[in-house]
């Protein structure tokens, strides 16, 4: 697990031990992600025009990605880990090689800047999504190709921190608080803003203040909330096996045991 704290820096944790294993790096990242082998960082700084990939397996140099007349909002890893994807205030998304650091594509179309970028599990598609006061849009684009796909005009104006991402099956897209298919029909309108799926993509995780609820997609109801943090939650997010949550909030980072198969009831949440 990987954080980015003001005052704290960058920080790899491990999860069994719950220790700081690599870093600190004192600057605060407004976007960090952990390559799929573990063995990289992918940050981006909404103050920078580069994406840097750090080495986890020494406090030493890092790759950068140059390429965006913007500063950077959001980058994320592909499935296989051998491209990342960078979303910028310049209205455009850059699809990278990770080996050459060259420029695979350019996604053009966004009317905004662009908040939120996420590869498909499947490693088929890529989501982008924009937003000001001025409106939203979410495209989804061929991730081999760079064709435009399909674009979903959103009906919110989303916060600058909205995510776009697919359901672990990659066969929907959430964007802050609306749920679609790749069809872009309305799935599910939330109660709040979304940060995450769970494990089958049939839950959202969604922060309300010093809380983290559990939203049902297909009835929009509120199932188990996560309580425990003195400050508000600012992001979660659950683990490649389903099994744990992490939520960060002001306060701390906590971890929590989420959802080990259909049955199993979480252990660590108070039931509505």
């Amino acid at each position: 697990m990987a954080t980015s704290y003001p005052g704290d820096g960058l920080r790899v944790w491990d999860l069994e031990t719950l220790r700081s294993v690599w870093g600190p790096i004192k600057q605060y990242f407004n976007n960090v992600a952990l390559s799929p082998d573990g063995k990289s960082l992918l940050v981006t700084s909404n103050i920078e025009k580069e994406a840097r990939i750090f080495a986890t397996s020494s406090n030493g140099g890092n790759i950068v990605f140059a390429g965006h007349q913007g500063n950077l909002n959001a980058a994320n890893f592909s499935p296989e880990g051998r491209r990342i994807v960078t979303g910028s205030d310049d209205r455009t998304a850059r699809v990278w090689d990770v080996a050459t650091q060259q420029t695979l594509f350019v996604l053009q179309g966004h009317s905004e800047p662009i908040r939120s970028v996420d590869f498909s599990p499947d490693g088929k598609f890529i989501v982008t999504a924009s937003g000001s006061n001025f409106g939203s849009s979410v495209k989804i684009w061929n991730a081999g190709t760079g064709e435009l796909v399909r674009t979903i005009e959103n009906k919110s104006v989303p916060s600058a921190t909205a995510k776009a991402m697919f359901d672990p099956r990659s066969k929907a897209v959430l964007f802050d608080r609306s749920v679609y298919d790749l069809s872009g029909r309305l799935v599910a309108t939330l109660p709040g803003e979304a940060v995450a799926f769970s494990w089958n993509g049939e839950r959202v995780l969604i922060p309300q203040r010093n809380v983290l609820a559990v939203v049902d997609i297909a009835s929009v109801k509120t199932v188990a909330f996560l309580e425990g943090h003195a400050d508000n939650v600012a992001d979660a997010a659950v683990t490649k096996d389903g099994r744990r949550i992490v939520t960060a909030g002001w306060d701390a980072v906590k971890l929590w045991t989420a959802f080990p198969t259909e049955v199993d009831e979480i252990e660590a949440l108070k039931r509505v």
